[in-house]
């Protein structure tokens, strides 16, 4: 078989795999979007972890201070390595989401049952989110947080940074 009879058959498989596609989605109850919407979290209002959590909260910049100075959770930062290096909330730990399977010795060594705070570049950032719902889910960890606002506006308020 020659290229060009190559290239005719892969073009032509291509071609119907988009078209069983967009049959399948329009044929759909619920379509799937052609574009994927952020993803929005509950946010907690109040100063009170619940005790049963269903998936990650986010959480305001008073609370992660607030958490932050009592040393009632392990931060994490998802961001890659060089931007930790750069700065970072003090005492967080870098996990970064896109070589979280490198990490998985710090991820096991922390407890289940302690509340964990996850943030990256801000709120156009989804690292956090990413890596927030991997520890809760794969990792089982009962207490996942998510800090949208990140460095950046930890940074701006003044807060402690390494």
């Amino acid at each position: 078989m020659n290229n060009i009879s190559k290239l005719k058959q892969i073009s032509y498989i291509l071609g119907l795999s988009i078209l069983a596609g967009v049959v399948r989605n329009v044929v759909q109850d619920e379509p799937l979007p052609w574009i994927k919407e952020p993803r929005k979290l509950s946010t907690i209002s109040d100063f009170k972890i619940p005790d049963l959590m269903r998936e990650p909260l986010a959480i305001n910049l008073e609370f992660a201070k607030h958490l932050h100075d009592k040393n009632e959770a392990v931060f994490i930062d998802a961001r890659d390595v060089g931007e930790y290096e750069t700065g970072h909330i003090a005492n967080a730990l870098n996990i970064p989401f896109d070589e979280v399977e490198y990490y998985e010795d710090h991820i096991l060594s922390l407890e289940p049952e302690y509340p964990v705070v996850i943030y990256c570049s801000g709120d156009e950032c989804d690292l956090s989110i990413n890596l927030g719902d991997l520890l809760f889910e794969e990792y089982e960890l009962f207490y996942v947080l998510i800090y949208e606002g990140g460095y950046p506006e930890w940074e701006s308020s003044g807060y402690a940074v390494e």
